[in-house]
């Protein structure tokens, strides 16, 4: 934007701050307002007390507390509000992303998560994993290990006794809440035999009546799909291939193409892409494509190598179709990447030398880089942090 005249710069708002402290801080807060650009508040933080500024979330802000008090908050997580609790995790997590505070401080909080059953809760926690997950397989099989069993545990916990099955007494975040736990156990459990042996009997049961099925949910479809076509082979690969000529709407349908490309086979990978390119309508035909890209490192390589050798084709079928097409092969072609020298070949590709045919795409690809090198900051970083030790997962 513009820069900010003198008048603009001198300029402070008034911050209210909802400070709660000590053995109230789970009690109604003090309103506190912050005229200045600083503020004390003198022995607030006295006698290893834990200290929130924002309580209730009531202001547009985040706070960083540091490790120490982030350490005191932790151990009262809690007795917070659900909205705390979850703000606390998000905070952490973006001040992490822009370098302001250590990644371990969102390991911390996530750790001490008791009993929790907020869905508000868990649907960050879900979204913090998801964020770590490729960034944190950058450090090696040993710390990736790690993590899964972390997030293992976090998402033994939500399931908890939930179970698969809706309840009579069920309400609607009851039911967003179970659709979570369920996913995370399927993301986060591979080679659980219990837990693929009852996906198996549900996806089966789907399989055989699309349409009279009742024991999968309509949430749970596509990632019970890709935990069985991860842990199955050719066989489930071929079972849910099936459905997509079995079933009637594009919605059942988009489900098996944001599916396949979870086999853990590389030649199934490489299949499923071509079978799109070749069989499936314009609009729909790039689904697999983020599926193949979003499995790993080995599904990420032949997403990238596919997009090279069959750009003439996919240029081709794409050429009267809205660029927003072309946008979105691109991002789930090339997009799973988190290295700044990937992110330059990437560059001289597709800015450079088809420049040309994905003239109406830069604006696309140069956000795709941005975001690529910023996810590569952010793991330069990991690496030189105790994140990077496998003694801060245990």
């Amino acid at each position: 934007g513009s820069p900010l005249s003198e008048e603009e710069q001198a300029f402070l708002w008034n911050v209210p701050l909802m400070v709660a402290a000590g053995d109230g801080i789970a009690s109604e807060p003090k309103l506190v307002m912050m005229k200045e650009k600083t503020l004390k508040l003198p022995g607030i933080a006295a006698n290893g007390a834990a200290v929130l500024l924002n309580a209730g979330q009531q202001s547009l802000f985040r706070v960083n507390y540091g490790p120490e008090l982030t350490g005191r908050l932790a151990k009262v997580l809690p007795t917070l509000s659900a909205i705390d609790r979850a703000s606390l995790i998000s905070d952490n997590l973006a001040l992490a992303k822009a370098g302001r505070t250590p990644l371990e401080q969102v390991l911390t909080l996530l750790a001490s998560l008791k009993g929790e059953e907020s869905f508000v809760v868990w649907s960050v926690v879900r979204d913090t994993l998801s964020f770590l997950k490729p960034k944190i397989m950058e450090l090696g099989e040993d710390i990736f290990a790690k993590f899964r069993e972390f997030a293992g545990h976090l998402a033994r916990a939500c399931f908890a006794d939930r179970g698969w099955d809706s309840k009579p007494d069920d309400g609607h975040l009851d039911t967003l809440l179970r659709a979570i736990a369920i996913s995370l156990q399927l993301t986060y459990n591979d080679g659980d035999e219990s837990l693929l042996a009852e996906v198996r009997r549900r996806v089966s049961a789907y399989a055989a009546d699309p349409k009279g099925c009742k024991v999968l949910a309509g949430d749970l479809i596509v990632p019970a799909f890709r935990f069985l076509l991860k842990n199955g082979g050719a066989a489930e690969y071929a079972q849910i291939q099936a459905v997509y000529d079995a079933v009637d709407t594009n919605v059942e349908k988009k489900n098996v193409l944001l599916s396949l490309g979870a086999t853990s086979s590389p030649e199934l990978k490489r299949r499923t892409m071509d079978w799109s390119l070749a069989e499936v309508k314009v609009q729909d035909f790039f689904y697999p494509f983020h599926g193949v890209a979003f499995s790993g490192p080995v599904g990420r390589d032949i997403a990238w190598n596919f997009f090279q050798t069959n750009f003439d084709a996919l240029f081709d079928k794409l050429r009267n179709a809205s660029p927003s097409l072309m946008n979105a092969v691109i991002i789930y072609c090339c997009s799973a990447f988190s290295t700044k020298d990937k992110a330059n070949e990437l560059a001289a590709y597709l800015l450079e030398e088809k420049k040309t045919e994905l003239k109406a795409n830069k604006r696309c690809i140069d956000q795709m880089l941005e975001s690529m090198r910023a996810n590569a900051e952010f793991i330069e970083k990991c690496k030189t942090s105790s994140v990077a030790s496998a003694a801060t997962w245990d």
